[in-house]
Order: structure tokens, then C-alpha cells, then sequence
């Protein structure tokens, strides 16, 4: 009887095991098992195997847009207004992070802006502003960074 159920038991197993298996491809016929001398045949390497030379593109060799920016710094009666800006003569798009760090006697705060650029052939765009009030004794950090997807694309900043 304990034989009757292992064999009922293996046999299950070899039907759930086929019906789990990837269907054969057409017009091959399924293979049970090879003999163990043709998968050592089959899974030889060649004697000499050819080195393939690698092929890298250093940074100066990628074609990046021409992509720059700035901080400006204009005066205003109440103090400095600050403003990012990016320029580019191919075309970019990416995200902008611009932060200013306003200092005085009283301590330190931060503007931070950002977003999404996109620049057409030629074209310059306003990113974002901001106006800070300056104490005599006070000044400020302004730091813009455009990213694209290689990256920091440009850097700019501007302090007094």
C-alpha cells in the first residue's frame, strides 16, 4: 500500500512538473536528458578566447548642450534683487534648484526655489528672484544648480 502511494505521489509530481515546464518550441523535439559526455562537449570554452576592446566616451567627447547660468545681482532701493538665469544655444531642459542665504545681526534665513527648465535653441529664461533687504553689516549667499539627466549641467553663484 505505502509503495501504491509513492508511486501515485511521484507520478503527480512529474505530471505537475511537466505541466509547469515552458511549452517546447515549434518543430523541436523535448529533450529528457543528455548524456553527460555531450554536456561536457557543449559546455566547453574555445581554447584561446579573443580579448574585445572596450569602448568609453570620455566627458569632453559627449555632446552636452551648451548650457550656462547666472546669478544677477541688481540693486533695488530696499537692497539687492537676485535672479537665476539660464541661457543655452542648443536646446536643454532638466531641474533648477536656487537658494539664497540672507545673513545679519539678527541671524540667517533661506529662500529656496525650483522647478523644472526647458530652454529652447537660443533661448534665456528667468528662473526665479528674489528681493532681500540688507542691513549695513548684513549679506548674503546665492547658489543656482541646473541638473539634467547627466547631471550637474551648470553652477552659479554670487555673495556680498
Amino acid at each position: 500500500m505505502m509503495r501504491m502511494l509513492l508511486i501515485a505521489s511521484l507520478a503527480t509530481l512529474s505530471a505537475c512538473t511537466a505541466a509547469a515546464s515552458p511549452p517546447a518550441l515549434a518543430g523541436a523535439e523535448p529533450q529528457i536528458a543528455a548524456p553527460a559526455a555531450q554536456i561536457a562537449a557543449s559546455e566547453a570554452l574555445p581554447a584561446a578566447i579573443e580579448p574585445q576592446p572596450v569602448v568609453a566616451a570620455s566627458y569632453a567627447e559627449r555632446a552636452l548642450p551648451d548650457v550656462r547660468c547666472d546669478v544677477r545681482a541688481i540693486r533695488t532701493s530696499h537692497g539687492v534683487r537676485l535672479e537665476a538665469v539660464a541661457m543655452s544655444d542648443d536646446g536643454a531642459f532638466g531641474e533648477y534648484e536656487f537658494v539664497i542665504t540672507k545673513r545679519d545681526r539678527g541671524g540667517s534665513s533661506d529662500i529656496m526655489q525650483g522647478g523644472e527648465y526647458d530652454l529652447s535653441n537660443g533661448a534665456s529664461q528667468s528662473l526665479g528672484s528674489a528681493e532681500v533687504s540688507l542691513e549695513r553689516g548684513g549679506g548674503y549667499e546665492a547658489r543656482l544648480v541646473l541638473r539634467d539627466d547627466d547631471g550637474v549641467a551648470c553652477a552659479a553663484e554670487t555673495s556680498r
